[in-house]
């Protein structure tokens, strides 16, 4: 074949096929008719295990002591190679790996250069540098983002403390567990913040230019999901609260639905204020708290199934007064009225799991359950009426009157003050939960 032929078949210039052939790397017949050169399938595989080295930067020297060598010579000059590697910047990470590789294959593959030469066409392709820069940009943490980072990982680790100074013992071990790994990925955060920041250094700018925005958005957010649960507490006083009640209880389940619904629509329309009317930069706004796109383009149906949810919170919850427990659902939002008298059994408990998604379940969580028939209401964190002074100024004075009044009635209770040492109020609450659990 003519070296024409050659250059399509193995990407090499004819300048370069030369060179190789002048250094004494190749040898090329010619043909006895005409004296051109006539390339053979030896002569074109030689030249891609060239290519192939050369991208590995073996010199020509190299090269030649590699194709005099035995198999298991070879194999300690790829390893060497790849050591020199080992102290390079993060580009020859990729030309380490791929020495190291062909270290262990060499001689025991009969395929293994077409595998290379496929790596190498990807490697050199202008894909491949979009998604290296793309992964160098991931790969760098802005100021912003790194003091977020922080104040999440350190709550563990105030919480140990705090735990340790307080004397609850019961918690230090899960506690320790969560504030070793904060510790963890606090470091391996800021490891890669500082070097990324100087390896990096245009990246890390343009990235702590474009997240100025950040924290206040955190910051916001948070205020904001706190604004809306006391609007959505005067709105459920407003809307479904009887004239004479004491305190309500959301349903434990679908309060966390609630919550993570809140956060969601918050989240979406700080980033629609960023994005139309700070005229933040939509793409790093994409790129960096959400997929807006999905929003953009399943809009309809989003705000849909969030108001559901908010329906679906503001509905199941259960009203308190002095005579009657009302249970509305979502299914019958004007709520079920019990009497006192209609109570069958009360339950005390202080959780039952170390481990638990809902933290009525937790160990040291109080739960005050209220049976009647095949409904069942659990107080845990139940919201009092603000105009009975009493209530404000006792936490939980509410549960321990509302037991005193069913107990005089002479209904049921089981009860247990198991894993109350778990429980991390403060004293005179715990006391409340214990007199609760053992007043029958």
């Amino acid at each position: 074949m003519t070296i024409k032929d050659v250059e399509k078949i193995t990407g090499l210039t004819a300048k370069s096929i030369r060179y190789y052939e002048d250094k004494g790397l190749l040898k090329v017949e010619r043909n006895e008719e005409n004296s051109y050169r006539s390339y053979s399938e030896a002569n074109v595989e030689r030249l891609k295990w060239i290519k192939l080295l050369r991208y590995l930067e073996f010199s020509i020297e190299e090269i030649q002591e590699i194709f005099s060598a035995a198999n298991s010579e070879v194999a300690e000059l790829l390893y060497k190679k790849a050591e020199e590697f080992q102290d390079k910047t993060e580009d020859y990470k990729t030309k380490k790996d791929m020495c190291a590789a062909l270290g262990k294959e060499y001689g025991k593959n009969e395929a293994i250069l077409e595998k290379y030469e496929e790596q190498i066409e990807f490697y050199e392709s202008e894909d491949y540098e979009e998604i290296k820069e793309m992964t160098k940009e991931a790969s760098v943490i802005s100021t912003p983002h790194i003091i977020i980072l922080t104040l999440v990982f350190a709550a563990p680790i105030i919480m140990l403390f705090i735990n340790i100074h307080r004397g609850f013992e019961s918690a230090l071990m899960l506690n320790a567990v969560f504030a070793v790994i904060s510790t963890v990925m606090l470091v391996i955060n800021w490891r890669n913040y500082l070097c990324n920041r100087r390896i990096y250094k245009k990246i890390y700018e343009k990235k702590n230019k474009n997240d100025w925005y950040t924290i206040p958005l955190m910051v916001l957010l948070i205020i904001a999901v706190l604004a809306c649960f006391v609007g959505l507490h005067y709105l459920i006083i407003l809307t479904m609260a009887p004239e004479d009640w004491l305190f309500y209880q959301m349903n434990v389940h679908t309060e966390y639905i609630l919550l993570a619904s809140m956060v969601f629509m918050l989240g979406m329309l700080f980033v629609w204020l960023f994005r139309n009317v700070f005229h933040v930069d939509s793409e790093n706004l994409e790129d960096t708290l959400i997929p807006w796109e999905i929003f953009d383009k399943f809009k309809t149906p989003i705000i849909v199934v969030w108001l559901v949810l908010v329906y679906i919170g503001i509905t199941s919850i259960t009203f308190v007064t002095e005579d009657k427990i009302i249970c509305h659902s979502p299914l019958n939002p004007a709520g079920t009225v019990y009497e006192y008298e209609d109570v069958d059994k009360v339950e005390v408990d202080f959780g039952s799991k170390s481990f638990a998604i809902f933290e009525y379940k937790r160990k040291g969580s109080f739960n005050y359950t209220v049976h009647m028939g095949d409904k069942e209401v659990i107080f845990h964190t139940p919201s009092i009426n603000e105009d009975i002074e009493r209530y404000v100024e006792n936490s939980y004075l509410e549960l321990e009157e509302l037991d005193e009044t069913l107990m005089n009635m002479g209904v049921e209770k089981e009860s247990t003050t198991k894993y109350s040492d778990h429980c991390d109020f403060d004293q005179e609450f715990i006391d409340r939960f214990i007199r609760i659990a053992e007043n029958k």
